[in-house]
């Protein structure tokens, strides 16, 4: 597993990342070494995003205080804009703004396991994604409709359950169906499988 840090201050993330490497698993940075560098790995001269390597699983923002979020966690944010699963480590000032309050899984334990939960195919990134996905959709076919989806993974595959205000024609149940399990395929070998079931509020 490839796990891209963000840090609140500089160093901060050592124990983090001392930890995730004895794990086994490979680390990149999204800011540069040293106490005063605070550049973007993106905006660095001949250097691109670590966040667009396709094998970035998992973005960890260390954080060693409760006090406001720093210029070197903005790729706490960049996980959440990108679609990438994203985990809190350490305390934070208000659990009820973003991109705390948006991440997959915070803790205070082990991170890897943390990190682990926040790929699952039924954690928080992988359902906004489908709940997305499956909202575009149903606004080709209906403006007025809403849609919940709720993600759980039973013997190998994933239950996904679509509840709608009103009950849809089965064309539109299939259009969705398949744009659920298509938007599963980043997280889950066995997207194709998903069971999609719809119900009305």
């Amino acid at each position: 597993m490839k796990v891209l840090i963000t840090e609140q201050l500089p160093g901060g993330a050592a124990g983090v990342v001392s930890r995730i490497r004895e794990a086994g698993h490979q680390v990149v940075y999204c800011h540069g070494f040293g106490q005063g560098n605070l550049e973007c790995a993106g905006m660095m001269l001949g250097a691109r995003c670590p966040i667009d390597d396709v094998d970035v699983a998992v973005v960890v923002d260390a954080r060693t205080s409760a006090a406001p979020m720093t210029v070197r966690e903005v790729g706490a944010l960049c996980a959440l804009r990108h679609g990438t699963p994203l985990v809190i480590s350490g305390p934070v000032p208000d659990s009820y703004r973003s991109p705390w309050r948006d991440a997959d899984t915070e803790c205070d334990g082990d991170v890897v396991d943390a990190c682990v939960a926040a790929i699952s195919p039924v954690a928080a990134t992988a359902q906004r994604a489908v709940a997305a996905a499956a909202t575009r959709t149903l606004q080709q076919f209906s403006r007025g409709q809403r849609l919940h989806v709720t993600l759980q993974q039973r013997r190998g595959t994933i239950d996904a359950e679509i509840t709608t205000d009103r009950r849809l024609p089965p064309p539109v149940c299939e259009a969705i169906r398949a744009v659920v399990r298509a938007s599963l395929a980043p997280y889950t070998t066995s997207w194709p499988y998903a069971d999609v079931r719809f119900r009305t509020a």
